[in-house]
């Protein structure tokens, strides 16, 4: 099976069945350009891994119009070969064989080009008979979800190549923990290739939910006790200042004083707590709803 692998800005690699990496050579063009065909090979390469091929396609082929070289043809292939677009996959296999200068994966690329031919043969073929077969593409990111089409488990590495079936519907469900499993019928034509794209829902999933203003409460209460606090302080000190205790009544203005400061600092802090408790949330995972 090819697969895609990661390369540096310099030098773009590929890797044939048989796991033998070839160094893609650039031609000859601007550092700034060559870097940037780097940057768009290197995210080719992850949306290719993760599934987004006809992204990846769009990447390979903004670095094939960049730095043109073999090895990018048969990059582009692949991606061709995973959308199933088998015409496209042969020419670009064709052209990397036609670039390459003694391509050591050439036996290789040439039977692979022989079985996608076959393939494209195949997808064209029309139906000529009520109990004709067709084929099922099944793409999905999991490689370990549970696949089973009409109750037969069908194993990961088979999902790679599209699946030979009776023309006809066809139960399909895919399941894995702590996924939404999926359940649908597909209606497969006689002679074509039909896609099924599969992307499981989480069980649970992360939402916001904004803090409470408990500690604005609390300073407003507390700045509320300083202001009560304070005006006692200031009736004592008066009644001592008309008994004539002047030191008792300055005791009692000092702490009028310091209550009054409390009050103030309470009610900057309950100010400040506003607006912050205000902006801040915290983060908790949620079920999602299983529709039966």
């Amino acid at each position: 099976m090819f697969r895609v692998v990661p390369a540096g800005l310099l030098a773009l690699v590929t890797v044939a069945w048989f796991g033998v990496v070839q160094p893609v050579t650039a031609q000859l063009a601007p550092a700034s350009q060559v870097e940037e065909a780097g940057k768009h090979f290197a995210l080719g390469t992850q949306l290719f891994d993760a599934g987004s091929f006809r992204d990846a396609l769009r990447e390979f082929e903004l670095v094939s119009t960049l730095t043109p070289t073999a090895d990018i043809w048969f990059n582009i292939g692949r991606a061709h070969e995973e959308l199933a677009e088998y015409d496209r996959a042969i020419q670009a296999f064709e052209r990397y064989l036609r670039d390459s200068v003694e391509a050591k994966d050439s036996a290789a690329v040439h039977a692979r080009v022989e079985q996608l031919r076959r393939l494209a043969r195949e997808a064209r073929a029309p139906d000529t008979t009520s109990g004709g077969t067709g084929s099922l593409r099944i793409h999905m990111r999991s490689k370990t979800a549970l696949v089973l089409v009409d109750g037969q488990r069908i194993e990961a590495a088979a999902l790679d190549r599209p699946l030979l079936l009776a023309a006809g519907l066809h139960r399909l469900d895919i399941s894995q923990d702590d996924y939404i499993p999926l359940h649908a019928r597909v209606n497969v034509q006689g002679g074509l290739l039909t896609a099924a794209h599969a992307d499981l829902t989480p069980l649970t999933r992360t939402r916001m939910r904004p803090i409470g203003r408990g500690f604005t409460w609390a300073m407003l209460g507390l700045a509320g006790l300083g202001a009560l606090g304070s005006a006692a302080f200031a009736s004592a000190a008066m009644v001592q200042q008309s008994s004539g205790r002047v030191q008792q009544a300055q005791d009692w203005a000092a702490l009028t004083d310091v209550a009054l400061v409390g009050t103030a600092v309470c009610a900057l802090a309950a100010t400040l707590l506003y607006h912050l408790e205000g902006r801040a949330a915290r983060t908790e995972r949620v079920r999602a709803q299983v529709l039966q």
